[in-house]
């Protein structure tokens, strides 16, 4: 009876453990697919990965020695690379898209939008956003994006060229 029960038990733990560690396994299986997306993307540009974080679907890098920046982000609809080289950028600022929800407690702000925007020396070049969150096509909560994005906002600012205004 006894040995009965510990099988019966032993059973019932594996069954409840293993969706976990499979789960785990995947996620760490995602993340390294990144990794090495961002680090492929680096090497095809004469460059490689530094510093880099993945978080959902996205993922950012960063060679501090040739100053470029690379960004990818899957979504249901495309999947977006970009290389963006830091001594071209004029000005990088975050924009945060929002908007007003009224409450029994108030009226609140939700944000809809996070983006790193570039501004280029080159007026040709257009405006450059890296979507580090969107709520909309996903229907996704904010998570730790915002903390993200101000810690590579001030990663960039030491990376881009400082101009100075002439007297």
């Amino acid at each position: 009876m006894d040995t009965q029960t510990s099988i019966i038990g032993v059973a019932i733990l594996l069954l409840v453990i293993m969706p976990v560690i499979v789960l785990n396994k995947t996620r760490k299986s995602g993340k390294n697919k990144f990794i090495q997306t961002l680090k492929n993307l680096a090497e095809s540009n004469s460059a490689a990965i530094t510093q880099s974080d993945i978080w959902y679907q996205s993922g950012i890098g960063i060679d501090v020695n040739s100053k470029k920046l690379f960004f990818i982000k899957k979504t249901s609809l495309a999947e977006v690379n970009l290389v963006v080289n830091l001594d071209e950028v004029q000005k990088c600022r975050i924009v945060k898209t929002k908007t007003s929800a009224n409450t029994k407690e108030g009226n609140i702000e939700l944000i809809d939008k996070l983006e790193l925007a570039f501004n280029f020396t080159d007026k040709r070049k257009n405006e450059i956003a890296l979507e580090f969150f969107n709520a909309e096509p996903e229907g996704l909560l904010l998570n730790d994006e915002l903390q993200l994005i101000e810690k590579w906002y001030n990663i960039i600012q030491q990376h881009i060229p400082q101009i100075n205004p002439k007297k």
